[in-house]
């Protein structure tokens, strides 16, 4: 990925509103640029230890690989937080009015006439054609690790105990070995492979009361996939949870679900799913 760069501004400048929203604009997707190189890294980080890069033999061990989860799941844990800071950024600078929002639009003014025509330059002399230079050699084909992939999410208020939640919005899905019907409950992950799986939930919960997810693999807790906050001492509107981790199905389809542990109101989840090998 390219790195960011900014075009060069000096201490005397003179912005107007519209110019001044802009720049916030361009700075918000300067930071998403930079929160999109975390990611790749971390990407590449899984492949590297679930040995998918051109050039390694010897694949990570079980420890291994629990050290890159735990390590992942730390650092999506604040790129989630990051992303949701930009996100009200971003709400807040698209609410701001701008200068072209303003008083009614005057009269046109008469146009002026036109000026003469001033005479045409001299055609400059064509440059000779360069040699061609030496066509490289073509690279290996790196390993697509979003060929498989799937954003799935639910928009609403669910508050059963303890009850897998149907989830009504399918942002997008990639490839054959993930499908789901939007509305349902079910999450159907092909055997034999290893995913890595990314979700939040945002809730209500009332006076004491926290809330709290968990991740069903055909309908059996997956481990290190609970995911809590403290208990609220009053209602606290929009609190959010999530977690990160890799799983493996097994000689058959899987099935995941997401499950709604205390029966607080949960009203947004989003989960990603991406198939790392």
């Amino acid at each position: 990925m390219s790195q960011a760069n900014i075009p060069n501004i000096t201490p005397n400048i003179t912005l107007t509103r519209d110019n001044a929203l802009n720049l916030l604009l361009a700075s918000i997707a300067l930071e998403e640029l930079g929160l999109g190189h975390i990611i790749n890294a971390e990407a590449e980080k899984i492949q590297y230890a679930v040995g998918t890069l051109p050039g390694l033999t010897v694949p990570a061990s079980i420890n291994d690989l629990l050290t890159i989860d735990a390590s992942v799941r730390s650092t999506m844990q604040e790129v989630i937080k990051k992303e949701m800071l930009l996100q009200f950024k971003l709400e807040s600078v698209l609410a701001a009015p701008s200068s072209s929002s303003g008083g009614a639009t005057g009269a046109t003014g008469a146009t002026g006439t036109t000026g003469a025509t001033g005479p045409t330059g001299v055609t400059g002399a064509i440059g000779a054609t360069g040699a061609t230079g030496v066509t490289g050699p073509t690279g290996g084909t790196g390993p697509v690790v979003t060929a498989n992939s799937a954003d799935i999410g639910f928009l609403g208020t669910f508050t059963t105990l303890n009850t897998p939640v149907p989830l009504n919005v399918n942002y997008s899905i990639n490839g054959s070995d993930i499908t789901h019907v939007s509305g349902t409950t079910d999450i159907f992950l092909a055997q034999g492979h290893i995913y890595h799986i990314v979700y939040t939930f945002e809730g209500v919960p009332t006076s004491g009361g926290g809330l709290q997810g968990s991740l069903l693999l055909n309908t059996v807790l997956v481990p290190g996939s609970e995911a809590n906050n403290q208990a609220a001492s009053n209602p606290i509107s929009e609190i959010a949870v999530g977690v990160s981790i890799i799983t493996t199905t097994g000689i058959a389809p899987s099935l995941l679900q997401i499950n709604n542990v205390t029966g607080e109101s949960i009203t947004r989840i989003r989960i990603n799913i991406i198939k790392i090998a």
